[in-house]
């Protein structure tokens, strides 16, 4: 159940992704979608928590393994957003970078996070 529920946090959190992607290539803003996308981002962060230490010893651990390596990554996407302001002041092209930056992370991260909770 648990994992489930972290599946669809982390699929809700893409497609919000994708959505704030093609409004920022319009040149538009929508701040309700950015705020839902940043408290959806920092709810998988838990509970990617929660699951990880709900893997039993006897699984090993290669299985916290894929876990924390997702935690890691969401980790970096989530660090990349909150500097992306502070580094990208006076610059377009470092903007364009920074969101490039936490759009790839994201993607790995959310997409390592789903095969890590479906067992694949």
């Amino acid at each position: 159940m648990a994992a489930t529920l972290g599946i669809l946090v982390l699929a809700t959190v893409a497609g919000l992704g994708l959505w704030l992607g093609k409004l920022y290539l319009e040149g538009r803003r929508q701040p309700l979608v950015h705020g839902a996308h940043i408290l959806l981002g920092l709810a998988s962060f838990e509970v990617l928590i929660v699951l990880i230490q709900g893997v039993d010893d006897a699984a090993g651990g290669a299985t916290r393994l894929g876990g924390q390596t997702t935690l890691g990554l969401i980790g970096l996407a989530l660090g990349v957003a909150l500097a992306a302001p502070l580094i990208s002041r006076e610059s377009r092209q470092r903007r364009h970078l920074m969101v490039a930056a936490h759009a790839g992370t994201g993607a790995v991260a959310i997409l390592l996070g789903i095969m890590w909770m479906a067992g694949l």
